[in-house]
This record gives structure tokens, sequence and C-alpha cells, in this order.
């Protein structure tokens, strides 16, 4: 029975699981109602709260905060949004050492004041040169972290350890984390509670670190990780060992990083050998880059590949104008990805109105190749041109340049070689940008180059800097 309108409702409490209950007053009769919402029902809500909070705005996190206070029941839900990431992260020009010492012993004191709190917690983002003042205090630190893992409640599963500034040198040594700050971290990545490590920067013996973080590790991340040269210090544990170690399904490298991975480390040995074994099960690898190859540095990514080409679902693969892809697919082609599912190619073309030579040597491997897993491929062409958009684009259709197109959709379109092939996407960025009336004349040009494979039922997809046109499907 709903409410009259002249009835007057006043909320009576909110009780483990009780959103509302009101009284119902009329003339001649008085019905209470009670509106409960089950628990699944107010986790959403809250959940769908947390799905739009911006981490850092105040404002769209006070809704989460008013969850937390409203009830029992919401409580442990809102809380565990909110608590989910810990940065023990500060800009290094408005905060002091003692300032971020003193919070790391308040979060300290925190953990220890609400057991509950410690399960909140899956994400520790971990600025290491900020957090050396007091690494050998056991109320800092070295307590965060073994809290973070030794308690039974705890909720941790991601590390993301973050320089803030990149070496200026690629070997440049970074200051560590000494005493029992770094036995704690060490003990940390080695507990089993990890299924993501992110290190964007250097920090000493990461390598023989990695060899024995234990199965549970699943996602990887590694950005200019340009290790320091290997000197296992006594005492420590950084041998590889014997028990098995992790087997990755997600690595996003750099080239730097690979270089210190393979590269630089011994062939056949045992380091080595147990590195390249966390990558048999890849099933996502995106290869990104941050500087120039040089000649050595090209063939860096090429075990990495080699190891994971039956296992491999998704790959990215960011190329520039220096790299001598050729190598790589001459060791590892195409087609030896049988599992493939999804294939991007981010390509920097060193000039718009010609084709590079590792972007025709991209459609020359995929024109030759047959991949019967795959569903999906992109190209992500960013233009190197001092020319206008409307230049670039003419020289990208005109056939005097050498790109290719034809070629490249009748291969596409073939159901012998490609299949299970239901979607290209082809992003094309350059700068100056152009007037949004030619972007859909220039779509047109584009489209018009792959009569094959919308014949086929294709769908092809095509953007330029974020302003994109489809067809077929949306």
């Amino acid at each position: 029975m709903g409410p009259n309108p002249g009835a007057i409702l006043y909320p009576s409490g909110c009780v483990y699981g009780a959103l509302a209950t009101w009284s119902v007053e009329g003339p001649k009769k008085k019905v209470v109602e009670e509106i409960h919402t089950y628990m699944d029902i107010l986790d959403l809500i809250v959940d769908e709260l947390a799905s739009s909070m911006k981490r850092y705005d105040h404002v769209s996190r006070s809704a989460l905060t008013s969850c937390a206070l409203v009830s029992k029941s919401m409580s442990a839900r809102a809380r565990g949004h909110l608590f989910s990431t810990i940065s023990l992260c500060w800009d290094p020009v408005t905060s002091t050492t003692t300032a971020r010492h003193a919070r790391i012993r308040a979060l300290k004191h925190i953990m220890e004041a609400d057991p509950q709190f410690v399960s909140f917690v899956r994400t520790l983002e971990l600025a290491l040169s900020q957090v050396l003042q007091g690494a050998d205090d056991p109320e800092g630190l070295p307590g965060v972290l073994t809290m973070l893992y030794s308690t039974p409640r705890s909720g941790l599963h991601s590390l993301q350890i973050i320089m803030r500034c990149a070496p200026v040198l690629p070997h440049h040594v970074w200051p560590d984390i000494d005493g029992a700050g770094r036995k704690a971290f060490i003990n940390l990545c080695l507990s089993g509670c990890l299924t993501e490590l992110v290190i964007h920067g250097v920090i000493r013996d990461p390598i023989l670190l990695l060899a024995k973080i234990p199965k549970g590790l699943v996602s990887m991340e590694l950005r200019e990780a340009s290790f320091s040269p290997i000197a296992p210090e006594s005492g420590m544990g950084l041998d590889v060992g014997d028990r098995e170690g992790a087997k990755l399904e997600k690595l996003v490298v750099d080239d730097v990083s690979s270089t210190a991975l393979f590269a630089n480390l011994e062939a056949g040995s045992a380091l080595r050998t147990r590195i390249l074994a966390m990558m048999q099960e890849l099933k996502t690898l995106e290869l990104e880059r941050v500087s120039m190859w040089t000649a050595v540095r090209h063939f860096a990514f090429a075990p990495v590949l080699q190891q994971c080409k039956r296992s491999l679902q998704r790959l990215l693969w960011s190329v520039d104008v220096q790299d001598q892809i050729s190598t790589i697919l001459s060791h590892v082609p195409l087609s030896s990805f049988t599992a493939l599912q999804s294939l991007t190619f981010k390509i920097w073309t060193e000039d718009g109105t010609v084709l590079d030579v590792n972007t025709r040597h991209i459609f020359s491997a995929i024109q030759e190749s047959a991949m019967p897993s795959l569903e999906h491929l992109a190209f992500a062409i960013r233009l190197r041109s001092t020319q206008s958009r409307r230049s670039t684009i003419d020289d990208l259709i005109n056939p005097a340049t050498g790109w290719g197109w034809e070629a490249l959709d009748v291969a596409l379109a073939s159901a012998v070689q490609y299949p299970w092939l239901g979607l290209v996407e082809m992003g094309i960025v350059d700068r100056p940008a152009t007037e949004e009336a030619y972007m859909e004349e220039a779509r047109g040009h584009l489209e018009a180059l792959f009569p094959s494979i919308l014949a086929r039922g294709v769908n092809l997809k095509i953007s330029f800097k974020g302003v994109c046109f489809c067809n077929g499907r949306p």
C-alpha cells in the first residue's frame, strides 16, 4: 500500500540491509511500511557510485564517504572502494621528508587500530625514492609492508613501484631501500599474495627478484626498468632457487626493460631460463618503446615473442622508424602465432608522404601470413609530417607513394588466410588538425581502398585523431 497524499512520512532508521523504514499516518489508519533492500542491491548501488568516482576529486569521493557512514551494512563495501588503492607518493616540491615519514607511521597505526582495513587494500603504489627516510623504522615503511602481506585478511594483489623522474642515462643507478625496509619489500614480493607487479624506473636486483616471485603473479609491467648490473648480495636469498616461478598471463614491457631482461643476460644461464619460463603461457603482450633502438636493442623483443607464440591471444606492437622489424619477423613470423585473436601495430612513420621500410615489412608479413584465429586487426599510424592534413591524406591514398593498400585489402579478405577476421581498425594521427568537413571526405577515400574486406562483411573502422567514423556495425 502506498502513502496517501496527506500522509506524514518520517524516517525511523536504516539497519542491516533495510534501506528505509517509515510510518504512514492518515486520519483513519496507520500503516507501517518497510522497504528492505537485499545486500546485493546495496552493493550494486555502492559499486555504481564508485565507478564514477574520480580518485583525487574530494567532491566525487564524498558520496562514497557518506555511504560509509549510513549503516554497518554499507560501510564495508564503501570503505572497500575508498581504500582499495593506497598511494605512498607525494609531490616532491610541496612535501617534506618529515611529513612523508609521519604519514607512513599514521597509516601503520590505522592498520593496527582497524583489522578490517588491511582487507580493503588491493593496490599499493610506492614511490621508492620518497620513502627512503625511516626505511629501517619498524613503525614506518617496514611495518606497513609486513602487515600488507602477513595479515590473514590481507587483500593486497597489486604492487606498483614508481620512480618519479626518469634516469638521465639508461643504466643510471637509483638509490634503493636498505635494511629492514628492503627485507620487508622483498618478502612482500615473494609472499605469493601479488597477482600484478608494475615497475616504472630503475631498482636494484630486480631480475633476481622477478626470478623468485612465486606462481601467483599473472600480470607484470616494466617501463624504463634499465636495471643496474646484477650483483647478488649475500644473505638476501635472491638466488634463482628450485621452486616453480610465476606464469604470467599479461606482460607490458618497453625496449629498455626488454634489453635488460634478455639482451644483457647470458644465453643459457639459469636466470635467463627462469625469466623466459615465465612467458610460456602469456595471453596478452604489449611491446612499448621509450627510446631509439640501437643495432643491438632491436632484437630484444624476439625472445619474448618466441617463447609465447603458441599461447598469445592479444599482441600490441609499437614500431618506430629506426626499428628493424624485418629481423624479428624473420625469426618469429606472424603465422607462428597460432592462437592470436587481436593484433595491433602502433606505427610511427618518418614522413607521411612515403611508406617507411618497417611499415612495408609489416604489410608484407600480413599479406604472406595465415592467421586462422585472428578476429581483430588494428593499425594506429602516427604520421610525422609538416604538411597539412589534407595533403597527408592525399598522399596516403595515392598509389604512387607505395603504401600498398590494395594488396593488403586482398590478403585480409581471404577466407583461407584470415577466416575469422571480423574487425579492421585504422587510426590516423597527425598534426596540425584539419576541419571536420574534410575528415568525412578523407574517411570516404580511405574506405574506398578496402572494397574486398567490405564485400566480405568485415567491419571497417576509421578514425582521425579522436574523431571516429564507422562502416557497418557501430
